[in-house]
């Protein structure tokens, strides 16, 4: 009766293992971009398509920015994203990375602690992320932001871009709590 335990916690230590070996990977790459970014900022110049990719991961792939433009090159708020984007330096990026880092944190935290969609503290959780995407990329107000809501419960890209992958319902829930932040 033994032998079956042991063989389990030794498959469940190699799982945590290699789980903890890819975060160091690429928690690796995170600080090189950093770094490069830090660099960059002393020369206080804009990162490149590349550079943008290594720091943000698959949301500022080629694929990803063609998607967007089809779907929204149309639009004021795409337009006015351009705009800002075109004139953040490194430094900029770092720091809109840093603050979205910490908004999709909280955001899975709360998720994960089971609050719902309709209290305050969900609610306050995607408000932070309005007003981020208010201060950095177009004019987002409140109804604007059922959107993006709409985005996180259709595509699973959206959610996982934000460290929730694997977490059923996350999407939902955040489209849910945009929602209910809108109405308040």
């Amino acid at each position: 009766a033994r032998q079956p335990l042991l063989l389990d916690l030794f498959g469940h230590l190699r799982r945590q293992r290699a789980a903890v070996t890819d975060e160091m990977t690429r928690l690796e790459s995170l600080v090189r971009a950093i770094d490069d970014a830090l660099e960059a900022r002393m020369n206080d110049r804009t990162l490149t398509d590349a550079e943008l990719r290594e720091l943000f991961g698959p949301a500022f792939s080629d694929e990803y920015q063609a998607e967007a433009e089809q779907r929204w090159g149309d639009t004021p708020q795409f337009r006015q994203s351009s705009r800002r984007t075109a004139e953040y330096t490194r430094a900029d990026w770092l720091t809109i990375k840093a603050e979205q880092q910490q908004i999709f944190e909280t955001m899975v935290a709360r998720f994960t602690d089971g609050v719902g969609s309709g209290e305050a503290a969900a609610m306050d959780a995607v408000e932070a992320h309005r007003v981020h995407v208010d201060r950095w990329y177009y004019d987002c107000p409140r109804e604007f932001h059922v959107n993006l809501g709409e985005l996180f419960a259709g595509d699973s890209r959206y959610t996982d871009g934000m460290g929730a992958e694997g977490l059923d319902g996350f999407g939902d829930w955040v489209r849910d709590a945009i929602r209910a932040n809108a109405r308040r």
